[in-house]
C-alpha cells in the first residue's frame, strides 16, 4: 500500500508530485501496488455515485430549459406560471394540456424529464446510504448529526 504520508509536508503537493512519489515508492521497494479490481463496495458507490451526478446536472439542465421556454410561451401563461415555486412549476407544467403549441408541449417534455431524474435522483441516493449504511454505518450516523452529505433531492 503506498501511504500518502512518504512525502515530506514542506513539498507542493499535485497529483502528478503524487503520482511520482508513488512510483518511487513502489520501485524502492517501500510499498506494494494493488491495483483496484472494480469491485466489491467502493466500486460500487462509485459507479452509484458517477450516475447521481450525471442525473443531477441533468436536471439542472432540464430546468433551465424549462425556464428559457417559459420566456417564450403566451403571456397569459407565463404569468399564471411564474408565481409558482419550481416544484410547483414542474408538476403544473407536466399537466398541460396538448393543445399543439410547440412552446407549451416542449414545457411539458421538460418538465416530465425533470420529474424523471428527481425519482432517478432520490433512487440513487438511497442506494448510496444503503450501500454505505452496510460496510461503514457509524459514516452515516457522524453525517446525518452534521447534516453533511444531504443534497436536495427535489
Amino acid at each position: 500500500m503506498i501511504s500518502r504520508f512518504d512525502m515530506p509536508c514542506f513539498v507542493r503537493r499535485s497529483n502528478a508530485v503524487d503520482a511520482e512519489a508513488a512510483a518511487r515508492a513502489v520501485l524502492s521497494g517501500r510499498a506494494d501496488v494493488t491495483p483496484k479490481t472494480g469491485e466489491g463496495p467502493a466500486a460500487d458507490m462509485r459507479v452509484l455515485r458517477l450516475a447521481k451526478e450525471s442525473a443531477v446536472k441533468a436536471r439542472t439542465q432540464a430546468k433551465n430549459q424549462l425556464k428559457a421556454v417559459l420566456l417564450g410561451v403566451d403571456p397569459a401563461l407565463r404569468e399564471a406560471l411564474s408565481k409558482l415555486s419550481n416544484t410547483a412549476l414542474i408538476a403544473r407544467c407536466a399537466d398541460l394540456p396538448d393543445a399543439g403549441d410547440a412552446a407549451v408541449f416542449t414545457l411539458r417534455l421538460l418538465a416530465r424529464r425533470i420529474q424523471q431524474l428527481t425519482a432517478e435522483v432520490k433512487e440513487l441516493t438511497r442506494r448510496v446510504s444503503k450501500a454505505v449504511h452496510r460496510c461503514h454505518p457509524q459514516l452515516l450516523r457522524s453525517c446525518r448529526a452534521c447534516g453533511a452529505g444531504r443534497g436536495r433531492a427535489d
